[in-house]
């Protein structure tokens, strides 16, 4: 490809992931989806254990609208300035925003992450089909099943320490990044877990510990810590990290990587 073409794949890929970013914010479709997956997180025996529903979530503000534009568009021109196929910047973008609805909301809906996957197949049935070469295919399909069996595995021994949605979420990851490189994939499905456990204990550390901190499937594993009842509260170890944002960025720093 060459540099003019480079430049304007890059370019467009990023006003295409701010677009996607910007609506997203005031989306009454991604607010419905994000309102029904909380409902079905608080009511579900299934996902986290009695302790972690009945603790208080915290209070977490909207994230500027800015950001929600900024962020999947930068991941975006990165992914397109040095992967070949446009396909991965789109899947950048989508990786993204899916990062920042759960680092807002500490959810990430059934719907969305189903959607953005069937995206992802039917990209890659496109690519391949047209190439003839159906290895990034295959390379695909094969890390996402080891991604959701290992995470799905997690999940299922260790009730209350990690969300569906986190299973589907390393699932996407592993279908961009694992056709790049299979190792760098594993690395990054490995590292998440361990980067955000890091932020939630820093972050817990400075929290006055008198008052009462919130928690879900996935940051109570993160933080090391289950909640417990003192005085009538539940507190909990460390503060409440999704895994999200760190799957993510595990996933687009393997792609970047593999690029240059």
């Amino acid at each position: 490809m060459g540099p003019v073409a480079r430049v304007v794949l890059v370019v467009a890929s990023a006003m295409a992931g701010a677009v996607v970013g910007w609506w997203a914010h005031s989306s009454a479709t991604l607010g419905r989806w994000v309102s029904e997956a909380k409902r079905s997180v608080e009511t579900s025996a299934d996902t986290m254990d009695v302790g972690v529903r009945e603790a208080q979530a915290p209070t977490r503000r909207r994230l500027p609208r800015f950001v929600w534009a900024l962020a999947p568009g930068l991941a975006a021109a990165a992914v397109a300035a040095v992967a070949a196929p446009g396909l991965l910047a789109a899947w950048a973008s989508v990786l993204t925003l899916m990062a920042l609805v759960d680092a807002e909301s500490l959810v990430l809906p059934r719907a969305l992450s189903r959607r953005a996957a069937a995206g992802v197949v039917l990209a890659l049935l496109l690519v391949c089909g047209g190439s003839g070469d159906w290895a990034p295919l295959s390379r695909s399909v094969v890390m996402a099943a080891v991604a959701t069996s290992a995470y799905g595995t997690w999940w299922l021994l260790a009730r209350g320490t990690l969300g569906l949605g986190d299973v589907r979420m390393a699932c996407f990851v592993a279908m961009g990044a694992g056709p790049c490189s299979t190792e760098g994939c594993l690395a990054a499905l490995s590292a998440a877990p361990l980067a955000g456990a890091l932020v939630g204990k820093l972050a817990g550390s400075r929290r006055v510990s008198s008052g009462p901190v919130g928690s879900r499937p996935t940051s109570a594993a993160l933080a090391g810590a289950a909640p417990s009842r003192q005085a009538g509260r539940q507190r909990v170890g460390a503060v409440a990290v999704p895994l999200g944002p760190f799957l993510a960025c595990g996933g687009l720093l393997v792609v970047v990587g593999h690029g240059i």
